[in-house]
């Protein structure tokens, strides 16, 4: 409809002006049309993660044209997701790890491919505990990586565990094991990790038995096979590559790092050395968030450190004084610093830790870190040194002087290990045994099978006999 309209009312020259009136129902369909072109959502929320529905969103690899659809979280991390998925083509149940979009992790990821790559060509039949790269692809901008589905890690078993330690026959298989990764990745791949912790490293199967503890009465579980798998290479390096100042998780990360005095594969034997403390008492040994007082819980716990080590770091004067005649008479004197700590050639040091140990910030440092070898609950027991000495060399200050892997998978803390694979023993066994033996709270043990074939004895006594000799070394929980 048009309507004109006189604008001038005194017969002047009249100038019209025209109006339009649209009908209604034809701007009712234009603000439906323009409803409807909406911009489409976006695939990733404010944190570049792939938006997921789960048991709805799946993944296609164009390369195989496989479909994976997305069941539940398994982890998550700063570099993405780890789901848990279903190929539905095979009908494989698997591990995808789906990368955040965001430029860097996606050029770390590509890093991580090449590695995974280079230990796949290596490692053909899988022997040295490494995580194997199934396949990887790109999608929607997300470079997404499949593995086969493993169990929790040895962190998150103990979290769930309340934190309690792991058995002391289970360690010395899962440190072995660990120490032939790194081994496998430092003599054949020529790869640090970098980035060693509880956190990644898993159990193939994380199936466990309840046991009620004698002394507390409190459920404790048991983990039934103790084999494990390195993951998370991310972070890994090349001899060969150009290698940044600050790796490693803060409290596996060794004093090279911090003073920047350079790393290579030592900077791995530390962390190990740290993790396996770690599974033996069920927490962390040096639980810090800064330089110095990292640095001042080492002191406090392996003891002085060597001249020779300070006076090569150019950072050193942030963390270390001059030690005075009246610093010799603190908690930890310089006899029993020397004794602990065999690295520092048994002299007394020029310096110390720049750290006030009597302040209220040096509170968990006071309370909570003593000498290394006062955590051993079994001062008495051979094995028990054994596993002490072997952390204790592999926490030397000086990378320089620290145990190789290939030293210690020689550590006579591994003579009883056997070369055959472990046997498990199924929960009625462990609960015949327990019935024989008179013992109603008997722990799950990995036995080994005996190798010598002339051996009368059958399987069942030797376990008997095996379970009597262990019951005596028995790690009190």
């Amino acid at each position: 409809k048009i309507e004109k309209v006189s604008t001038n009312p005194k017969n002047k020259p009249k100038a019209i002006v025209e109006k339009f009136y649209y009908p209604k129902s034809q701007k009712t369909e234009q603000n439906q049309e323009q409803k409807q072109e909406k911009p489409p959502e976006p695939i990733d929320d404010q944190d570049f993660h792939l938006k997921v529905k789960f048991n709805k969103t799946t993944i296609t690899d164009p390369s195989n044209d496989l479909n994976y659809q997305l069941n539940r979280t398994l982890g998550e991390g700063t570099f993405g997701k780890v789901y848990k998925t279903t190929c539905l083509e095979t009908k494989d149940i698997l591990a995808i790890k789906v990368i955040k979009s965001e430029q860097r992790y996606v050029d770390s990821a590509r890093l991580e491919i090449k590695v995974l790559e280079k230990i796949n060509q290596l490692d053909v039949r899988n022997r040295f505990h490494c995580i194997e790269l199934m396949d990887h692809f790109e999608c929607l901008g997300h470079p997404c990586l499949i593995f086969p589905i493993l169990g929790k890690s040895t962190y998150d078993f103990q979290k769930t565990n309340d934190y309690r330690p792991f058995k002391f026959s289970q360690i010395r298989v899962m440190s072995f094991q660990l120490l032939q990764a790194v081994n496998f990745l430092h003599k054949t791949c020529k790869l640090t990790h970098t980035d060693l912790k509880p956190e990644n490293i898993l159990f193939i199967d994380d199936s466990y038995d309840e046991i009620t503890s004698p002394n507390s009465g409190k459920t404790l579980k048991l983990v039934r096979r103790c084999d494990i798998k390195l993951i998370d290479f991310g972070s890994a390096t090349f001899e060969y590559e150009q290698k940044t100042k600050i790796v490693a998780t803060r409290h596996y990360r060794p004093p090279e790092v911090i003073l920047e005095l350079g790393w290579s594969y030592p900077l791995d034997i530390w962390s190990i050395g740290c993790i396996i403390f770690e599974w033996y008492m069920g927490l962390c040994m040096f639980q810090t968030h800064s330089n110095i007082e990292h640095l001042a819980m080492m002191e406090k716990i392996l003891g002085i450190f060597p001249d020779r080590i300070i006076e090569r770091s150019r950072r050193a004067y942030k963390f270390f004084k001059e030690r005075d005649s009246s610093d010799l008479q603190s908690s930890l004197s310089a006899q029993e610093l020397c004794n602990n700590n065999p690295s520092n050639d048994k002299h007394h040091s020029n310096y110390q830790v720049d750290f006030n140990f009597n302040s209220s910030e040096a509170k968990y440092v006071r309370e909570n870190c003593r000498p290394l070898y006062q955590d051993n609950q079994m001062k008495s027991d051979y094995e028990h040194r054994n596993m002490f000495h072997l952390i204790r060399v592999m926490l030397d200050y000086d990378a320089k002087r620290r145990i190789t892997c290939e030293e210690a998978l020689s550590h006579r803390f591994f003579k009883l290990l056997e070369k055959d694979r472990p046997y498990i023993r199924s929960s009625a066994e462990i609960k015949k045994t327990a019935r024989t033996l008179g013992e109603t709270n008997l722990e799950t043990e990995s036995i080994t099978k005996p190798q010598n074939k002339t051996n009368q004895q059958t399987l069942a006594d030797f376990i008997k006999q095996e379970t009597a000799n262990r019951l005596q070394q028995k790690f009190s929980q």
